[in-house]
């Protein structure tokens, strides 16, 4: 995310994780130890971290760079090792319907698990381009001057060309 007027990272941040929570994630942030910055939880299973790096470029200009990535809970992770705990006793006793029992409920988990993990990453996607359309607005009046400064200069490159004494019509 580009930004023409420096700010302090924390506060992109904050914007971000007060977004998250309107949309209905529980957020949580990293301590001054962790790898990551925000946490956007969608279920007990599945969330995404966000790790924020920022450049800066002179003349209060920055560039934010995110880190997404999605996260399976302890609790997912723990359930999942249970039910294969669970299938292989099953296989072992030979009992068919305690086995398909455990792995279909293992499959469950499993979907669910990522489901709430790509909600997760898609809302902080989703969060992420909002803020940075909003910092495009900033440049869309430097863009359509920028835009009006090439054509005219096309228009008198063009014009220049057309009446160079060079140029001769030939028929």
């Amino acid at each position: 995310m580009w930004k023409e007027h420096w700010r302090p990272p924390g506060e992109t941040l904050v914007a971000i994780e007060a977004e998250l929570r309107r949309c209905g994630a529980v957020v949580a942030r990293g301590g001054a130890f962790e790898r990551w910055d925000l946490e956007a939880r969608m279920g007990n299973l599945g969330a995404a971290r966000v790790r924020l790096a920022v450049e800066d470029h002179g003349h209060g200009r920055q560039l934010l760079r995110f880190r997404i990535w999605p996260r399976v809970s302890r609790f997912g992770i723990v359930g999942a090792v249970a039910l294969a705990g669970l299938v292989g006793y099953g296989v072992m006793l030979g009992d068919a319907v305690a086995v398909v029992l455990f792995v279909g409920v293992a499959a469950w988990v499993a979907q669910r698990a990522g489901r709430e993990c790509a909600a997760a990453t898609g809302l902080v996607l989703e969060t992420i381009d909002e803020r940075r359309a909003e910092s495009y607005v900033v440049l869309e009046p430097v863009a359509d001057a920028l835009a009006t400064r090439v054509g005219v200069l096309a228009r008198r490159q063009r014009n220049a060309i057309e009446t160079s004494p060079m140029m001769e019509v030939v028929e």
